[in-house]
């Protein structure tokens, strides 16, 4: 088993410590290929405007075990980190401990600690963006850009839309190319990809609900359970008074800590995510709008087109002419 720890102060310092962990070749200057006892794949580094970048596209050969901390860095300020999965982060103020196991991404201040576990055969397919107060310009909603700027510590997990699960699937398809053009277009898709995570920053609800205590792990994980039950039926709306009384953790604190670690309250999240699944599934096709609306939980279709309309700004309809 392979086990490291890293506490970084520089991002040099970073590519460094990274190369000689995996003992990789510098292809060119930022792109480092891997080939050895423990890994396979490549890990390519990007540079612009005071943000890093950091994707890694391995495969591991022996069990892996790392710990790394941001604290004592000197060159930015938070992390966002894209498509995990097996990760404990860990919170250095109040030590809370976050498990990931979904694709998506998440953002936070610099106050964290990052636990990894692979097994022997495991992708780690990730990305990570190291950035400072600056990058916030970049918000369009004025609110959420007051309260980031001013946010001294915080932690948000955001699920992949169909915007970054395209996304994702499209840097697979930089590996047709030549090292050379794979280089350019990484540098582009991780800017796009940057951009895009913006756009969620902008979503975050900017008047936090309170947390009583110190978050435990029974809460941290039901939390997370409520979540996956979300996600599971999109027909049905969650009712959070039966859902405090259920996992025995008082509404008020329930709806807080779900508002810490996903940005919004119970009902807006199931809100958010459910008009996004309805998109995705008229943009697919493969079903009318009358069987959308049924699959969804909308009592017609003009129950369905409304609830679209508030939350989009445009009919199904003029939003499909628009993509066609």
């Amino acid at each position: 088993m392979m086990n490291f720890a890293i506490n970084i102060t520089s991002f040099q310092e970073h590519k460094d410590k990274i190369c000689e962990i995996f003992d990789g070749d510098w292809i060119t200057p930022n792109f480092l290929q891997v080939d050895t006892n423990s890994a396979s794949g490549i890990i390519y580094f990007h540079e612009i405007h005071q943000t890093y970048f950091i994707l890694f596209y391995l495969t591991f050969h022996e069990d892996i075990h790392f710990n790394i901390t941001y604290q004592r860095n000197d060159h930015f300020t938070h992390v966002s980190s894209f498509f995990n999965n097996s990760l404990q982060v860990q919170n250095l103020n109040n030590d809370n401990l976050y498990k990931f196991r979904h694709q998506g991404f998440y953002t936070s201040t610099t106050n964290i600690n990052i636990k990894g576990d692979y097994k022997k055969g495991d992708r780690f397919h990730t990305i990570k963006a190291f950035f400072s107060h600056n990058s916030f310009n970049l918000l369009t909603n004025p609110k959420a850009k007051e309260y980031f700027e001013k946010k001294e510590s915080f932690f948000y997990y955001f699920d992949a839309k169909v915007d970054l699960i395209h996304l994702l699937s499209s840097l697979g398809h930089v590996f047709l190319y030549d090292k050379e053009i794979q280089t350019k277009l990484f540098r582009l898709k991780l800017e796009e990809l940057f951009l895009v995570s913006m756009t969620y920053l902008n979503e975050v609800e900017t008047e936090p609900i309170p947390i009583d205590n110190k978050v435990s792990d029974y809460q941290q994980k039901k939390v997370t359970d409520i979540r996956d039950r979300i996600i599971s039926d999109l027909s049905h709306r969650p009712n959070v008074t039966e859902l405090s009384k259920e996992v025995g953790i008082h509404k008020n604190q329930l709806q807080a800590l779900f508002q810490q670690y996903y940005g919004k309250t119970i009902y807006n999240y199931y809100t958010t995510i459910r008009m996004q699944k309805v998109r995705e599934m008229l943009l697919a096709q493969e079903m009318t709008i009358s069987e959308v609306a049924y699959h969804f939980g909308f009592s017609s279709i003009q129950h369905l087109s409304s609830s679209f309309t508030n939350f989009f700004g445009m009919s199904p309809k003029s939003y499909l002419d628009i993509m066609k």
